[in-house]
């Protein structure tokens, strides 16, 4: 069993946190492969699915440990609780719920709020996030979560809501240590006609933008250092 650390370091190492919502658990784990196959081992299955817990035993009974199995949009502990003995291995919801949170520190596992304002983002990490998701980050963009980070640096933002193959280099090089991505990446209509290819494809598209952003980013930070 994953330690909460080691569930965190996966989910940065990925980079790429893909966000499900499929029509029925029959597809799950099929687009779990698919996802894999592209380089992103980080799923989470979003509680408005009809029977999300399904999808969730499915992929933890089929696929195991080769990918990081979430469960999202959590609004309640007992959702929570029942999701983690189902075997979810981190919690994602999209505001501050302190149930929640509880829940998950009970079982060790990570949980990750959404907040939007930088009075909800500090709550949320001093209140035990892993790390906290800006929420919804299309809507205002990379050039926010740099200036969120500017005076509350020490808190891992994840970005999602609105995160595309276009903007998905600007918010790594903003600052964000992972991304949420669905619809964009989970492309429920192409899973629905069989086309996993495109899963694939789209996986790895995401995780080289990432791999590009965080490399472009590091050059810099080098750059900058070595002119001080």
């Amino acid at each position: 069993m994953l330690s909460k650390n080691d569930s965190v370091n996966r989910i940065v190492e990925c980079g790429v946190m893909a966000a499900a919502r499929l029509p029925n658990a029959k597809m799950a784990v099929d687009t779990t492969l698919a996802l894999l196959k592209g380089g992103v081992s980080v799923i989470e299955f979003s509680m408005t699915m009809p029977d999300a817990l399904e999808a969730i035993r499915r992929v933890a009974t089929e696929v195991g440990d080769k990918v990081l199995l979430g469960v999202g949009t959590v609004l309640d502990a007992e959702t929570a609780r029942a999701a983690i003995l189902t075997g979810a291995q981190f919690i994602v919801s999209p505001t501050i719920n302190h149930g929640v949170i509880e829940i998950a520190h009970r079982y060790g596992k990570p949980v990750i709020p959404g907040a939007l304002t930088p009075n909800e983002i500090l709550l949320a990490y001093e209140q035990g996030a892993a790390m906290v998701k800006v929420f919804p980050a299309g809507n205002l963009g990379p050039s926010y979560i740099r200036a969120v980070l500017a005076p509350l640096g020490h808190i891992p933002l994840l970005a999602d809501g609105g995160v595309t193959l276009e903007n998905a280099k600007e918010f790594i090089l903003a600052g964000a240590v992972a991304l949420g991505v669905g619809r964009h990446l989970v492309d429920y209509k192409a899973a629905e006609a069989g086309e996993y290819g495109k899963l694939t494809e789209l996986a790895r598209r995401f995780v080289a933008a990432v791999r590009e952003a965080r490399s472009q980013r590091a050059l810099g930070q080098n750059n900058a250092a070595a002119l001080t």
